[in-house]
């Protein structure tokens, strides 16, 4: 059995080296690859925390104000439909 398995020309081990390389090199491009858009996607993820909570903060501040709390429920309501956010706390200066 292992006679049948053996490579005996030269050709053909040249041919089994290049595929083995070919693939040894297609797993670290992939594994690089990966890494890179975790990274990026991470990164997106904090960027779009931070406008989502500017933004938040930039639209509440005037209707708290005004005691419009039917307003500030329809904007909590409308943020809340994107999956990156899970709740919203809201305090007024009197906490």
């Amino acid at each position: 059995m292992k006679e049948k398995l053996r490579l005996k020309t030269i050709g053909g081990k040249i041919i089994l080296s290049i595929v083995i390389v070919i693939a040894i090199c297609v797993l670290f491009s992939a594994f690089i690859v990966s890494q890179v858009v975790k990274d990026q996607l991470g990164e997106k993820y904090e960027v779009d925390k931070v406008a989502a909570t500017e933004s938040l903060s930039y639209s509440l501040a005037p209707v708290l104000n005004l005691y419009d709390y039917k307003q500030v429920e329809r904007i909590i309501t409308s943020s809340l439909t994107y999956e990156s956010i899970a709740y919203i706390t809201v305090f007024d200066k009197g906490g």
